[in-house]
């Protein structure tokens, strides 16, 4: 996965609860949960961070080591984009 950027599509909101985030999928009318460490990783890849900065970011902040760091914001990431919750900035544009 390459990052050219990952943002929030027109029908998902986002809201913080405390040091996690719930989003809501208006279309299918889900919501999902991030904890405090999927969060974390969640805004770092929406500030533009690439899956190695926001891993980096996540060994910075939580008791966690690079290597499970980022195999973590692969997996969030992936379930992210399959969900349709977030997609590349690029995919946004057009």
């Amino acid at each position: 996965m390459t990052s050219s950027g990952y943002v929030l599509p027109d029908h998902v909101m986002c809201q913080r609860t405390g040091d996690a985030m719930v989003l809501l999928d208006t279309q299918k009318g889900q919501y999902f949960e991030l904890n405090d460490t999927a969060c974390a990783a969640f805004l770092n890849l929406l500030e533009g961070k690439t899956l190695t900065g926001a891993a980096e970011r996540l060994v910075e902040e939580f008791d966690v080591t690079e290597a499970q760091a980022l195999k973590d914001v692969e997996t969030l990431l992936e379930d992210l984009l399959t969900s349709g919750l977030v997609c590349q900035a690029a995919d946004q544009a057009e």
